[in-house]
């Protein structure tokens, strides 16, 4: 027996596991949990049940970025924050904060958010009241893995 595993913030997870003899595998799933490149290793299990693991093997690949048109933040659980979904960001870092820009501006052209981390939304709120329903600006700079630099402007539908 022999499985597939794909290295996300918990550690490696199963995403494919053969008792036969087939030897190759289309991973065709876009993970949103992992974001600067896929990292994938084998392991074998024999008769005797020992296991061996394979040398790791990442995938690097050009940025994607996917920007919502609207939200609603209005506690249902569904789409309650904004915030642009990435694939291969350059990872992180707080000491490399110019990697990643997302400013919100309200229809006077007042800032209403902005932040320097990928996993942070924008709840719909601005010093701390919610905002009235209607549409935003946003601009957002983004910085891939291979350090190319992607800025994005465009609006922002709030629903409550």
């Amino acid at each position: 027996t022999y499985a597939l595993e794909i290295e996300k913030p918990s550690g490696f997870v199963p995403v494919y596991q053969n008792n036969g003899n087939i030897t190759e595998y289309m991973d065709e799933e876009v993970y949103t949990d992992v974001s600067s490149k896929y990292c994938y290793r084998t392991y074998g299990v024999s008769t005797d049940s020992d296991t061996s693991y394979s040398n790791i093997v990442c995938l690097y690949g050009d940025l994607d970025v996917w920007i919502p048109t609207a939200f609603s933040p209005n506690s249902d659980g569904l789409n309650e924050g904004f915030n642009p979904v990435t694939r291969f960001l350059r990872a992180y870092d707080i000491n490399e904060l110019e990697n990643y820009e997302l400013t919100i501006y309200n229809r006077w052209g007042e800032k209403v958010f902005d932040s320097n981390n990928p996993a942070e939304s924008w709840d719909g709120t601005y010093l701390g009241e919610d905002c009235q329903v209607g549409v935003y600006m946003y601009k957002v700079k983004i910085t891939g893995i291979d350090k190319t630099r992607t800025y994005k402007n465009g609006t922002i539908t709030l629903l409550r």
